[in-house]
C-alpha cells in the first residue's frame, strides 16, 4: 500500500478543515501536521485505509508496532513533553468543540 502525496498542513489548518484532511488521508494521502510547539506528526493515510478484516492487517500491525519500537528506541527520538501534548489536546479539543456547537447553530437557524 503506498500514499499518493504528502500534505503538508499547520495543526491550525488540520482543526479548521478536519473533514476534508480525514478524507484525503482515507484517500491514501499522507498528512504531516506541523506545531509551533512540538514536532511534527505524521498521519499515515495508508495505514488508515488497512481493514481489520484484511487477511494482511496483523502482518501489518506487527510491522507497524516494530517500527514504533525501532523509533522509541533510537538515541535521536525527539519527545514532545507530556504538558506539552495535553496542553494542545486541550486547545485543539476547545476549537473542535467550539465548530461542532457553531455548525449546530447555523443549522438550527
Amino acid at each position: 500500500m503506498s500514499s499518493m502525496a504528502t500534505i503538508h498542513i499547520t495543526r491550525a489548518e488540520a482543526v479548521r478543515d478536519i473533514e476534508r484532511l480525514l478524507d484525503q488521508a482515507a484517500g491514501g494521502a499522507d498528512i504531516l501536521v506541523e506545531s509551533e510547539t512540538g514536532g511534527p506528526v505524521l498521519i499515515q493515510g495508508s495505514s488508515l485505509s488497512m481493514d481489520p478484516n484484511d487477511p494482511d492487517f496483523e502482518a501489518w500491525l506487527l510491522s507497524e508496532e516494530a517500527e514504533g519500537l525501532r523509533e522509541a528506541d533510537d538515541p535521536d527520538t525527539v519527545w514532545i513533553p507530556n504538558d506539552v501534548v495535553e496542553a494542545e489536546s486541550h486547545t485543539l479539543n476547545a476549537d473542535l468543540l467550539a465548530r461542532v456547537e457553531a455548525e449546530r447553530k447555523a443549522k438550527a437557524s
